[in-house]
């Protein structure tokens, strides 16, 4: 056997004669080999957990994620017709109008059962007028 060493052999003696020779303790340098396997192992393993966590917490959180499934406009989800986003909202809005025009303009009852009833706002304001109620100087907030 000659003294040259082959960088592929697994002459550990030759390696650590000639780690001795450089100053090095052999224990450092050659040896334990599997220290590599054993690094990427962990790192590896530790992916893998991770993700197992990442997607458990997705799941935790998409219980209490509402559903985007349907077209939400035609949905009967929507408790209110005035929260619906119109494309053309001019016919609805006309109808609003007209109907807060004749509550403002007219008589009629607020609360029939009760004895309450609107009146058309100008006779409001005339009769409030009339009660000569202490009123804010001008200028004061």
């Amino acid at each position: 056997m000659s003294d040259q060493h082959n960088p592929g052999s697994a002459d550990t003696q030759h390696d650590q004669h000639v780690v001795e020779k450089l100053g090095y303790e052999a224990r450092d340098l050659v040896g334990n080999r599997r220290s590599i396997f054993y690094f990427a192992a962990f790192h590896f393993g530790g992916l893998i957990a991770t993700g197992f966590i990442v997607y458990a917490i997705y799941l935790g959180i998409s219980k209490f994620s509402p559903s985007f499934e349907g077209d939400p406009i035609q949905s009967d989800q929507i408790a209110s017709e005035a929260a619906k986003v119109q494309a053309a909202p001019g016919p609805d809005m006309d109808a609003y109008l007209n109907k807060a025009t004749t509550r403002l303009s007219g008589y009629g009852w607020a609360d029939q059962e009760a004895g309450t009833a609107h009146i058309p706002i100008e006779k409001a304001i005339e009769r409030t007028a009339a009660l000569n109620l202490p009123h804010r100087p001008e200028g004061e907030q």
